[in-house]
């Protein structure tokens, strides 16, 4: 079994574009956790390191309920490694594309995030990157935010770290003072939050673009929609909280995490409190009905019958004449069967669109060389690990989530490695 410092490393249990995450064991005080070791290609890209390491700093000096446990930093052999709870649960991403997310729960799991987040601020750390896919639920519905990767440190030294005009953190989700290369604050979380909590209650994104201008532009300029999929007595009300924290200007939205926690805790409340109502309302209705209890008592299970034949049926009638097919990349290779949609759960698949400056990059998906930049790959909803490789330039990769009905486009500029001469036409 491999160690790693004092830490006995079990499996690997997720990958990332700075390091990858083993299941592993601490010995001294018998407990299982995560440990995050930086990648042994990247060790060497000062930047890269600092910013790894710049990830303990701020996170472990949070202690929320709701923000993932720093245990321990360290460096091991030349490899650095953050010491973390092992969390149980799924990501936000998942659920949300399953669609297995109620209304009470996304205005709830709304509240924890804006909580932890108006914690983490107040501590002067702003995450920069807040997204579905760094969000776990564990199995008591609590919500705990992971990956402060990219997170900055709000201390006049670091100011300048950042190259003027580099964007950091994940195009769909930033706001837009980070889509400008502007300094942000924990506003610009806030921002990334409305939109998680707008994907969440109605099952799309409020800003989308075919490729990253189309994007930013719409992030930039386009109001979103007023969502419909609200109860009537509280549309207005989640609409107008929607529109705030999704303002274009920062000044013009939540000022903290305290007051958007604030608002929705009111909608949550009047919620369940006319759904209280409504139900002893029925239940008098039903009461004052002679024979009414009984009657439904024998209604139940006829319809649940009826819904196991219907399902039957319909599992008969799609499986007749079943025929294999398959879909195909720009290079006509293989990607996934019909049967991988069916057993993914899914109907429809995603894509991702890759573009490269310069152009010709190998691309590998999940470690399989699947062509060339530039071109689009039709890809089962799910997580990937992607990487862009090209002679003299360093290697790019990131964890792509796909949804159905869904572009993802990827317009990739490839840093040469220093040193290395440039190939004809790069």
């Amino acid at each position: 079994m491999e160690q790693l410092g004092r830490y006995l490393i079990q499996e690997e249990i997720g990958k990332g574009g700075m390091g990858i995450v083993y299941r592993a064991y601490d010995p001294d005080i018998d407990r299982n956790l995560a440990l995050k070791v930086l990648r042994p290609e990247r060790a060497y890209e000062w930047e890269v390191t600092q910013r790894f390491l710049r990830e303990a700093k701020a996170a472990g000096r949070l202690a929320h309920p709701n923000i993932v446990i720093i245990y321990d930093v360290g460096e091991d052999a030349g490899r650095a490694f953050i010491a973390m709870e092992l969390l149980t649960g799924e990501p936000l991403n998942k659920l949300i594309r399953e669609g297995k997310i109620s209304f009470e729960d996304a205005i709830r799991y709304a509240i924890q995030i804006a909580n932890a987040l108006h914690y983490a601020h107040e501590e002067g750390v702003v995450h920069r990157d807040i997204k579905p896919s760094n969000i776990i639920v564990t199995g008591e519905k609590q919500v705990k935010i992971t990956d402060f990767g990219i997170a900055r440190v709000q201390d006049v030294s670091l100011a300048e770290q950042t190259r003027t005009g580099q964007i950091l953190g994940t195009p769909s989700y930033m706001a837009p003072e980070q889509v400008q290369g502007k300094k942000v604050d924990g506003r610009a979380d806030l921002f990334s939050l409305g939109i998680i909590l707008y994907e969440m209650i109605s099952g799309k994104k409020p800003f989308e673009g075919d490729n990253i201008a189309t994007l930013f532009h719409s992030i930039l300029s386009t109001e979103p929609e007023p969502i419909t999929e609200i109860p009537e007595h509280i549309k207005q009300e989640v609409n107008n909280i929607l529109f705030k924290v999704l303002e274009k200007k920062p000044e013009n939205r939540y000022q903290t995490g305290k007051e958007l926690a604030s608002d929705l805790a009111r909608i949550l409340e009047k919620k369940e409190k006319t759904i209280h109502v409504e139900s002893e309302k029925e239940a008098e209705a039903v009461e004052s009905i002679p024979g009414k209890r009984k009657s439904r008592a024998k209604f139940i299970p006829f319809v649940a019958g009826l819904v196991v034949i219907l399902i039957a049926a319909i599992f008969i009638f799609t499986g007749k004449g079943h025929r294999e097919e398959v879909l195909k990349d720009s290079n006509k290779n293989v990607i996934v069967t019909t049967e991988e949609i069916k057993k993914a759960g899914v109907d429809e698949t995603g894509k991702i669109a890759f573009r490269s400056d310069p152009s010709g990059a190998e691309v590998l998906i999940d470690g399989k060389v699947r062509g060339k930049t530039p071109m689009d790959l039709e890809m089962v909803p799910r997580t990937y690990e992607v990487k862009l490789k090209m002679p003299g330039y360093l290697t790019w990769e990131a964890q792509i989530n796909v949804e159905k009905k869904q572009l993802v486009p990827l317009n990739i500029t490839l840093t040469p490695q220093q040193g290395a001469e440039k190939l004809p036409g790069g």
